[in-house]
């Protein structure tokens, strides 16, 4: 980011930032100024005293994305997640003032930079078998702030929550159609993530599980996120509802399953 002769403080407050976030560094030709404009000392060069600022940058981000994902640092281990959670930075840089969407990506980012990891250093020798495991529980964690962030039921009307005594029934028919509460969301993952989601918010050492289906609903009560587990039928079925499918439609689809089920 090139900057003109005699800068005001407005052009030198964005040349700075572009430099200290600039995935590449100070370093790049880009910033061929940077002398001019940082002048080094006697025991630092420009480039390393912007680069303390770029540091810290990029460390503070790696402690967002911490607090993002501890179930998954826990799983995955610090040093690799912190591999992990900086090859992310430099190559989803925070775009947005807010850093409530900066771990929106993270779990595509884990699932793509496997299919590369013989020339990734951060992945090459990682055990692959678990990396499935890793991409679904980065999307269980991410899922669950997502939802704790997001608009919820609790200020619906009492009669919208379904709540109280002496609300008047509703009339359901074949037809009728059903809307979830607001942030209510369906998951599917490969493997059991709720379960060792769940025992290690218990203070439980769970070991890395088998694969195995599992499928859950998630919303927000009380400014709680909860989890329930859900049989295919079970997931089936909310899904044709969430969709937009009546009542009746919705049964149709799951109906053979569970009756053969049954």
């Amino acid at each position: 980011m090139p900057i003109p002769p005699n800068p005001s403080l407005e052009q030198l407050q964005h040349w700075l930032q572009a430099v200290i976030t600039h995935p590449g560094g100070s370093q790049l030709p880009e910033f061929a100024t940077l002398e001019n404009i940082v002048p080094p000392t006697s025991k630092q060069s420009s480039a390393d005293r912007v680069g303390v600022y770029a540091a810290a940058y990029y460390l503070r981000l790696v402690d967002c994305l911490r607090e993002f994902f501890p179930c998954l640092r826990f799983a995955m281990g610090e040093d690799v997640f912190d591999d992990f959670a900086l090859a992310y930075l430099q190559q989803h840089p925070s775009q947005s003032y807010t850093l409530h969407h900066l771990a929106d990506k993270f779990a595509d980012f884990l699932n793509e930079t496997r299919d590369g990891r013989d020339g990734n250093p951060v992945l090459r020798g990682a055990e692959t078998r678990w990396e499935d495991f890793f991409v679904d529980l980065a999307r269980l964690e991410h899922a669950i702030e997502f939802v704790f962030d997001a608009e919820g039921p609790e200020e619906l009307s009492p009669l919208g929550r379904g709540q109280g005594e002496g609300l008047p029934a509703i009339a359901l028919t074949p037809q009728s159609t059903l809307h979830l509460v607001p942030g209510f969301q369906l998951l599917a993952f490969r493997y059991p993530v709720s379960s060792y989601y769940t025992a290690w918010k218990h203070g439980e050492p769970p070991s890395l599980p088998a694969p195995g289906e599992q499928q859950l609903a998630l919303f927000r009560r009380d400014y709680i996120v909860r989890r329930h587990e859900l049989t295919s039928e079970q997931h089936d079925l909310l899904s044709a509802l969430q969709a937009g499918e009546s009542l009746e439609q919705s049964i149709a689809r799951i109906a053979p399953r569970a009756l053969a089920a049954g």
